[in-house]
């Protein structure tokens, strides 16, 4: 198999990665890369690939600034576990509510296999890393601020958040059970004395939530926590001198960063250098092109005809061990040093071919001199 790596858009005006943000690291204290995950089971393959991406990038920042470097990985615990209707509304339980182990969440349970493998690829990488829950995410004053600025001005914020739908999909979280008005419909703006959300819940009735109130737990739906995450980033440099590089799967490149993203943050007085800076993982593909969807695996039981490996880490270090998360760690490196490597996707039969001397092949050698 003939590995090629093509010149790309940004391979053009780099020679490594981190000269994207050597601007901004003249002036910044340290860096830390962000991530975020839903802990809706045991990490997916994919999860697994940002993960080590985190770290080998934040290793790469450090050495090559000579800055501190850390991971920050915030678990999305308000996901929903399960969804169910009650008097015609349609309600989410939240991951941090759900208990399936005995008695523990359903997020602290899955939140588990993310941290070894954080603390796994924390030591090969000589970084430190933290994890965060969504209640402490939704809690910082700016997060607040750029909501109350969002839910004052919807005739701005609706046709980029929610071009088709009309809608802006802010909830309170149900703080005896956990339960979330999914669609927003019994969800009410109310403007006295600041801003109140009143709301129904399924199980507890009709409630109120301040957004002023810490110890309220307000959901927001994946376009407006996207913005409101990097608006609190951008305040984090202007306040701490911390550099805070975003990263993401690649199937979130592209008009969403156009329209959601920076149209958002532009809204918000964020723009130009203040605008956190986004990298996007190399996605893995299926044979027709489709990236290997989390979301389909668990739901659908999709990818009948995909080794397991490549659906779930689990499964991938019961196939291959100790020495495939070795090779998978030093894969990745690879990719993050070379932008050529890095800008691009990669299929599961690439990824068959690489890991196949594990299987007592030499052929994968010939992969990784390309």
């Amino acid at each position: 198999m003939e590995i090629v790596y093509p010149p790309v858009g940004i391979t053009h005006i780099i020679d490594q990665i981190p000269d994207l943000i050597a601007d901004r690291m003249a002036t910044a204290g340290r860096v830390q890369v962000a991530c975020a995950m839903q802990p809706k089971a045991a990490p997916h393959f994919g999860t697994g690939i940002v993960i080590m991406t985190a770290f080998a990038l934040a290793r790469l920042f450090q050495d090559t600034f000579g800055k501190p470097a850390t991971v920050l990985l915030d678990m999305l615990d308000n996901a929903p576990a399960q969804t169910t209707v009650i008097d015609g509304i349609q309600y989410s339980l939240c991951l941090s509510h759900a208990a399936i182990d005995g008695g523990r969440s359903a997020a602290e349970t899955n939140t588990e296999p993310v941290r070894r493998l954080a603390v796994d690829a924390s030591q090969r990488a000589g970084t430190g890393f933290g994890l965060r829950r969504y209640s402490q995410i939704q809690a910082q004053p700016g997060f607040r601020h750029g909501l109350a600025d969002i839910l004052t001005r919807p005739q701005v914020f609706q046709p980029l958040f929610s071009p088709s739908g009309h809608r802006l999909r802010v909830r309170p979280v149900c703080p005896r059970c956990g339960l979330v008005d999914k669609t927003a419909r019994t969800v009410q703006v109310r403007h006295d004395n600041g801003l109140t959300l009143a709301f129904r819940c399924g199980n507890h009735g009709s409630q109120a939530a301040r957004l002023d109130d810490p110890a309220a737990v307000i959901d927001a739906n994946t376009p407006i926590r996207t913005v409101l995450r990097s608006l609190c980033f951008s305040r984090d440099r202007d306040e701490h001198g911390i550099e805070t590089v975003v990263l993401n799967g690649g199937d979130w490149a592209g008009a969403w960063m156009q329209r959601v993203y920076f149209d958002g943050l532009h809204q918000l007085g964020c723009h130009g250098a203040r605008v956190p800076f986004n990298i996007f993982t190399p996605q893995i593909l299926d044979d027709s092109g489709a990236k290997l969807s989390k979301t389909l695996y668990l739901t659908r039981g999709a990818y009948a005809d995909v080794p397991p490996a490549w659906t779930s880490m689990q499964a991938f270090e019961d196939r291959f061990g100790a020495a495939g998360l070795d090779m998978l760690w030093d894969e990745v490196t690879r990719w993050v040093q070379s932008p050529q490597k890095f800008f691009r996707n990669y299929t599961v039969r690439y990824l068959e071919y690489v890991f196949g001397q594990l299987r007592g092949g030499d052929h994968a050698a010939m992969a990784f001199s390309g």
